[in-house]
């Protein structure tokens, strides 16, 4: 079985994460300014829309189906940190249903790309 090389980073890199919240569109500035406190740099925020069935939204107490797809990118040494911010405003925000993850970024070409994602000088 082969197996990868792998590659030294220059010091003072952090790997990156992809970012992804789904909020209510209308709670989407609240989650915005929790990612802002992070210093994120690359926020797109995608307009999106529920496809469950009515019954089951009605079901389950989801009526309105606008939802903010928010996409960033975090370093790695901020992902517990952002995600841990994320959830208290989950909990304390009213009707906030949502869900926030991360999937790791493998791969990444050019040094100065990845000095404006992850905020940071490499040197």
């Amino acid at each position: 079985m082969a197996r990868k090389k792998k590659i030294n980073a220059p010091s003072g890199v952090q790997a990156l994460k992809l970012l992804i919240v789904i909020v209510y569109w209308r709670k989407m500035d609240s989650f915005i300014d929790v990612i802002e406190e992070q210093e994120i740099n690359m926020v797109m925020i995608l307009q999106g829309r529920g496809t469950g069935r009515l019954r089951r939204r009605e079901l389950f107490g989801f009526d309105e189906q606008e939802r903010a797809v928010i996409v960033a990118t975090v370093r790695e040494d901020k992902e517990k940190a952002t995600l841990e911010m994320l959830e208290d405003r989950f909990s304390r925000l009213k009707d906030s249903e949502g869900v926030a993850f991360t999937c790791p970024m493998d791969s990444l070409i050019g040094v100065a790309i990845y000095q404006f994602l992850s905020n940071q000088k490499v040197g």
